[in-house]
């Protein structure tokens, strides 16, 4: 490790493990920083993650897929990129969370409200899980999600059991977000009522 210029490189090189750094060729590095550019290699030679000058002479940073050498790719081939900060990208702008509890009432929406104070619609993606009672727990699956349950024995619905179908959502205005559930069919007794848990996130696009 140390400044080398031996083959015409002045900066800074970091070789694997039990290699001598002034003698290390491209795919025995670990790390370069020419001080235009910053480079970081995988175990195998191949430039993962670049950064500051790129390959195609813009600015920025690239971080290639797995087996991917980022010095010698396409970026508008996809796949080749997992991230180029020359694109649009979302970032989060705000996050929270909340929850709904549906009632018996079917064909309702039961809705919780946030106020987001950002003066626009935002984008927004959602998360839910819920502790369902007639089948066990689901986990934090992405809005919008679908929980259909049926419960044979006892059942109180018209065909002889407990049905349940609510759609979970989140949506928003200029104003607030909102966190939904749906009841489609609900012709259960009210001890099968669910809390349905929310993560929500606000996406801001920026390059």
């Amino acid at each position: 490790m140390g400044p080398n210029n031996s083959t015409g490189f002045f900066g800074t090189k970091v070789s694997q493990p039990g290699i001598n750094v002034g003698q290390a060729n491209a795919n025995q590095l670990l790390f370069t920083n020419d001080y235009d550019t910053e480079t970081f290699y995988d175990k195998s030679g191949n430039a993962r993650v670049i950064l500051g000058k790129l390959p195609d002479s813009s600015y920025g940073m690239w971080v290639s897929a797995p087996g991917v050498n980022a010095a010698s790719v396409n970026p508008n081939v996809p796949g080749q990129l997992v991230f180029n900060s020359n694109n649009d990208i979302f970032k989060i702008l705000l996050s929270g969370s909340g929850s709904v509890t549906v009632g018996t009432t079917e064909f309702q929406t039961y809705t919780t409200t946030i106020a987001h104070n950002l003066g626009y619609t935002p984008i927004v993606m959602g998360f839910v899980s819920a502790q369902v009672t007639l089948s066990g727990p689901v986990g934090q699956v992405q809005c919008p999600y679908w929980f259909v349950e049926e419960y044979v024995p006892g059942g109180g619905g018209p065909d002889g059991r407990f049905d349940m179908v609510v759609n979970t959502y989140v949506n928003a205005d200029n104003t607030n977000i909102y966190l939904n559930a749906l009841a489609g069919a609900v012709d259960f007794y009210t001890q099968y009522q669910v809390t349905y848990n929310f993560k929500y996130y606000v996406l801001q696009e920026t390059a």
